[in-house]
């Protein structure tokens, strides 16, 4: 996978590679080992195929190379100020206040992910696992 000069529409090769990891998530099959190259890759992914002790499906980087999964959606990236919005911020001070009246306060951006998680009913991975389950945010500890 290439997010820089792949296609959806190649085979999946090393020569033609393919653009998205959504496309190549449905693609995978036990035993598949899915290369991704150099870049962010962006979009929440859902793998719906399992491998078997035998035959794992394996998700790494290319040799020397740094591939960062962004499971968000594009705009956050590509127009944060824009996904800020009326619904978020609303969300924020209400976080913000119940949070401060229960005597658990919340650290400023860590209230600004946990509204945005909530108004787009996204998971957050974090090791800080109890700010977020407090906010009421579906967390993903990665190191557990």
């Amino acid at each position: 996978m290439d997010p820089a000069r792949g296609s959806d529409e190649a085979e999946g090769s090393s020569e033609k590679p393919w653009k998205t990891l959504a496309h190549a998530a449905g693609r995978l099959k036990a035993g598949d080992t899915l290369i991704l190259r150099d870049g962010v890759h962006v979009g929440p992914v859902t793998l719906a195929v399992a491998g078997t002790p035998e035959k794992p499906i394996t998700i790494r980087s290319a040799p020397g190379e740094l591939a960062i999964l962004d499971g968000g959606f594009a705009e956050f990236r590509e127009n944060p100020a824009a996904s800020w919005d009326v619904a978020v911020s609303r969300q924020w001070a209400r976080l913000v206040v119940e949070l401060k009246r229960k005597g658990k306060p919340i650290p400023v951006l860590d209230g600004m992910i946990a509204a945005t998680a909530l108004e787009h009913g996204l998971s957050v991975a974090t090791r800080n696992v109890s700010d977020f389950e407090r906010a009421g945010v579906k967390v993903v500890d990665p190191f557990a």
